[in-house]
């Protein structure tokens, strides 16, 4: 499927939830001033600079409505943004699977967790778009298959670092998911769409978002705060009026996942030649550091600003490395190398 395939089938998705929710929501960008712990940085998101990711803190699905006994909550999270020169969309599904794993308590509700549903992904400056659906599926065993395979699929690859090889499955996601909303067996609860367009004046920094299923026009941001990522009232008292999905987006200035990015191998093949105390493979070395830098500063999963201290961070551990085995391996040659040395000054051709 290509790209824009998906990301239609998406938008598609999108529409039927919009205009299949029936329940009333609202949408509360949570102040700055009401996170705790604060953000350590309050400045936007630099293009180039920074990485992004939006995780799923929480949902609290209220017992009344029988969840986990007639139907099985999915959030369906997809985020747009540029990458590799295009708008792209990857989708991430939140399923039962993930919830019993949290071991969650029905009676009290679900208080859900913290799972990275998008990124890390260098952020270009162009517009980002986050798409929020809360399903409610009914709780049947052939339904409960296809959630188990989309579940799967979108677990066989990390979105993080195999973006390309992410999207080929992706379409698997999205069909299953047409298929349940086909047979009736699914009905979306919450819907909502944030998008952060820096041409439109908006800026893109580290924020807490609530969902909730209540449209009260007298919860406004006051109302509301995060503690250690779960959403509260302004009392601090847990917050529990409605079913709700509170979401954020985070930011980095690197990646601690890089071994992951196809690049490494070429590192792994300089240091494994630079290890060898002989001149032709430091040389070999040396051209595989030229191969590695080029293949960072081209990455679309590396920012520029990341790439040039991975290779100042590289360089200076191969030359060390180097030296170290140079010197091990002149242990007990001093006498050795030192006629080698007075041979090498006078340039006497011994054999």
């Amino acid at each position: 499927m290509s790209k824009n395939s998906l990301s239609k089938k998406l938008l598609l998705l999108w529409d039927k939830a919009v205009h299949g929710r029936a329940n009333p929501q609202s949408f509360i960008s949570i102040k700055d001033d009401n996170v705790t712990p604060k953000f350590s940085d309050q400045e936007s998101f630099s293009p180039n600079e920074h990485y992004f990711q939006v995780r799923l803190n929480q949902v609290y699905l209220e017992f009344q409505r029988e969840w986990f006994a007639k139907y099985d909550p999915v959030v369906l999270i997809t985020t747009e943004f540029l990458y590799g020169g295009n708008l792209i969309s990857i989708p991430f599904l939140v399923g039962p699977n993930i919830f019993e794993n949290q071991k969650i308590q029905v009676p009290t509700g679900s208080m859900i967790f913290d799972t990275r549903v998008a990124g890390l992904h260098p952020y270009k400056g162009d517009r980002i778009n986050i798409r929020v659906i809360l399903y409610k599926i009914q709780r049947e065993n052939a339904v409960r298959k296809i959630l188990d395979l989309i579940e799967n699929t979108a677990g066989v690859i990390d979105f993080s670092t195999a973006v390309s090889a992410y999207l080929k499955l992706a379409d698997v996601l999205v069909d299953s998911i047409e298929s349940l909303l086909g047979m009736g067996k699914a009905e979306s609860i919450l819907a909502f769409s944030k998008e952060f367009d820096p041409s439109g004046g908006d800026y893109l920094k580290e924020s807490y978002y609530a969902l909730l299923a209540k449209n009260d026009k007298d919860l406004n941001q006051d109302d509301l705060q995060v503690i250690d990522n779960r959403l509260c009232l302004a009392s601090g008292d847990p917050y529990a009026l409605s079913d709700f999905v509170l979401f954020s987006i985070r930011k980095s200035s690197d990646r601690n996942d890089v071994e992951q990015l196809p690049f490494y191998k070429l590192w792994e093949q300089a240091l494994s030649n630079a290890m060898v105390p002989d001149d032709g493979h430091w040389k070999l070395a040396k051209s595989n550091l030229v191969s590695l830098y080029q293949a960072m500063i081209l990455s679309h999963d590396l920012t520029a600003r990341h790439a040039t201290e991975l290779k100042e961070k590289y360089v200076e551990d191969i030359k060390n490395r180097h030296k170290e085995v140079v010197e091990l391996s002149l242990l007990g040659k001093s006498e050795q190398r030192n006629i080698q040395e007075f041979i090498d000054l006078l340039d006497l051709d011994i054999k």
